[in-house]
């Protein structure tokens, strides 16, 4: 939530780092893991969060790659074939498929 409102997100938010006061204000205490994020990221990773909530997994696997959480090639997949093993590059489905 803090990522898709702000564009900042704090990567280690727990009660040493952060203070709520009386009056419901929230205070960090620690800017060590905070960091500010593009606009771009931000709006790829509210569709893939819309995406994953609609069970739509290739959307998904597409805003991960926007962002480049995942490389426009994606990971490698083993294949067989006949008796020699290789290693190819992963498609946008089989990512999907993974997911």
């Amino acid at each position: 939530c803090q990522l898709l409102y702000t564009g900042i997100v704090h990567a280690d938010p727990h009660e040493g780092n952060m203070m709520l006061t009386d009056k419901n204000e929230l205070y960090f205490l620690d800017f060590g893991l905070i960091s500010r994020v593009e606009e771009s990221v931000m709006e790829g990773f509210a569709r893939g969060v819309q995406a994953m909530i609609a069970g739509d997994y290739e959307t998904l696997v597409a805003a991960f790659q926007d962002v480049g959480f995942v490389r426009e090639t994606g990971p490698m997949r083993r294949t067989e074939e006949g008796a020699a093993t290789k290693f190819v590059p992963c498609t946008q489905a089989d990512l999907a498929e993974a997911v």
